[in-house]
């Protein structure tokens, strides 16, 4: 009798009939190998244990898993686990659900979930985008689904789902069919479902996600600066912010996503290490699209050296440290509300002046291709999303292009009609 290893697995052919592979070294656990069929051209090979319950006549055999979801060590353990479980006289046969499922070797979406986030999601996504995928099963996905063998979820059940969840949050309805697709993917790339299968997500349609177009006005910059220096020079404590320092801290926030144009774990996680203060840029370990450098203008730079007034690298690693000191600040969301409110601000978030600091580079000649790395967008259709021009800026690019039209027309010179545009232009400002 072989060994079972992966080795021996790997060299496994196909048989005219069920043939079954017993281990040398532990005895009952073994392999079963199928015969190649329509649905599975491969055959399929499971591991398989023969075992007798403490104080029964009778032996029985289960199965334990695929050989495409298990390796040949976490099989092991199980049989071991197991026979450990039959010796103590109690049966070790999984639950009915569970057991139906592993004895057709169709495995549910919940144990396909495990291996889906184990193998895949946390060894090729960021640690928060695997957080937000094992939210959106735990919470959404697999209290619905979790118990449904996966060549048995159809598309009637994947619509329902995302009907359900869009009728209260459509942007996470589009994002858990996503997920769901991503995952019947890896499926069929591992071998649990048939090459031909169809994945039930799809054919359903997503709902209509409509983009932020949200940023500051010139007007409501103005607005905003003046609220922050209002709420920098009091000298009472409010309910906003723990103290004073908290509060010039949630400040200072404030105005570096708007001289930065950083997202906001880039700035309320940022550590002092990280501040290269003699290149005047943030080298940043880690974001969104990698490690990546910010550029630290003079206004950043000085809102810097305020915060590094308060406490410092002595004091906490953190730039913006919590109320424990090893543990970064969250994102000043009482103190923004107070300030939205007293800018007579409409449903504008933090991110928005993410989306301002681009408008701004925009409407300041700033090449498409510069503005792209000073956002840390890995693609430009990124940025194109988070750039408004103002009012002013289309009024007087209409202003030049009509013009330039009218002249044209008129069978006016080019040098003449180019030199016409920009005195307009100018006037119009």
């Amino acid at each position: 009798m072989p060994k079972i290893t992966k080795r021996f697995l790997d060299s496994l052919t196909p048989c005219s009939t069920k043939t079954f592979y017993w281990d040398d070294s532990l005895k009952g656990f073994g392999v079963c190998v199928t015969p190649a069929s329509r649905r599975s051209p491969a055959g399929r090979k499971s591991y398989v244990l023969q075992f007798r319950v403490r104080g029964s006549i009778r032996s029985r055999r289960t199965v334990i898993g695929p050989v495409s979801v298990l390796t040949p060590y976490e099989a092991r353990d199980r049989a071991l686990e197991a026979l450990a479980t039959a010796a103590s006289g109690a049966d070790p046969v999984p639950s009915q659900v569970q057991k139906v499922a592993l004895e057709s070797e169709i495995f549910t979406l919940r144990v396909f979930a495990t291996r889906y986030m184990t193998e895949h999601a946390k060894r090729t996504k960021k640690v928060s985008s695997c957080a937000l995928d094992q939210d959106y099963l735990d919470r959404l996905i697999l209290p619905v689904l979790g118990e449904y063998p996966l060549e048995k979820i159809a598309r009637e059940d994947v619509a329902k789902l995302h009907q359900e969840i869009g009728s209260r949050t459509p942007y996470q309805a589009n994002r858990v069919l996503a997920l769901l697709s991503v995952m019947f993917t890896k499926a069929a790339e591992w071998g649990l479902l048939p090459l031909n299968h169809q994945k039930p997500t799809s054919t359903v349609t997503c709902f209509r996600e409509h983009k932020r177009r949200r940023f500051l006005s010139t007007e409501e910059l103005g607005r905003l600066g003046s609220v922050l220096h209002e709420l920098e020079t009091a000298t009472t404590d409010w309910k906003h912010s723990r103290n004073i320092a908290d509060r010039l801290d949630s400040i200072a926030l404030i105005r570096l996503f708007v001289f930065t144009g950083c997202r906001k774990t880039e700035l309320t996680k940022l550590r002092w290490d990280e501040v290269d203060r003699s290149q005047r840029v943030l080298r940043l370990i880690d974001s969104k699209t990698g490690p990546k450098n910010v550029e630290l203008p003079s206004p950043a730079l000085q809102i810097l050296d305020g915060v590094a007034g308060r406490h410092n690298a002595a004091d906490s690693p953190y730039v913006f440290p919590g109320r424990n000191p090893m543990v970064p600040r969250g994102e000043a969301r009482k103190l923004w509300d107070l300030v939205r409110k007293k800018s007579k601000f409409d449903n504008v978030c933090l991110h928005d002046l993410r989306r301002t600091y681009a408008s701004l580079a925009a409407n300041s000649n700033v090449p498409p291709a510069v503005l792209q790395g000073l956002l840390g967008h890995a693609k430009y259709e990124t940025t194109q999303g988070y750039v408004q021009l103002f009012d002013r800026t289309k009024a007087t690019s209409a202003e030049r292009v009509a013009n330039l039209a009218a002249a044209l027309l008129e069978g006016k010179p080019d040098a003449d009609v180019v030199e016409e545009s920009e005195e307009v232009g100018e006037s119009s400002r």
